[in-house]
């Protein structure tokens, strides 16, 4: 009985790091960077349909998000430092450049970027 009340108060411990534990890092592999994109004069999430780019040197990922997706994550378990290119029909293209993502402990760590598009017109 007390190895099992032992176990069950340590459970909690296993999903961060702790001096007793190993760190317990999650079975997927985390993007390198997670946008999301809004329109800037009402902040209504856009993502659907918008083309996202990121780059660092001859490396390169994009993809058109496809609905009801609000966040799109790219660059899986890449460490770099990426220029960010969004496009969307009815608005100015927005790019952001140096947007480091780092190592970390689990693998990459996620650069989460908020988009605001200006529309065109």
């Amino acid at each position: 009985m007390k190895r099992l009340l032992l176990a069950a108060a340590l459970l909690p411990l296993a999903a961060c790091t702790s001096p007793l534990l190993d760190t317990v890092c999650p079975d997927w592999i985390p993007p390198a960077v997670q946008v999301t994109v809004q329109d800037s004069l009402s902040g209504a999430v856009i993502t659907p349909g918008a083309t996202v780019v990121i780059r660092d040197g001859a490396y390169a990922d994009s993809l058109t998000v496809p609905p009801p997706v609000e966040t799109i994550g790219l660059g899986s378990g890449r460490v770099g430092t990426y220029e960010v290119t969004v496009r969307k029909s009815g608005y100015r293209n927005w790019v952001k450049a140096g947007v480091q993502a780092k190592d970390g402990t689990c693998g990459v760590q996620t650069v989460n970027l908020v988009a605001r598009l200006v529309p065109s017109s």
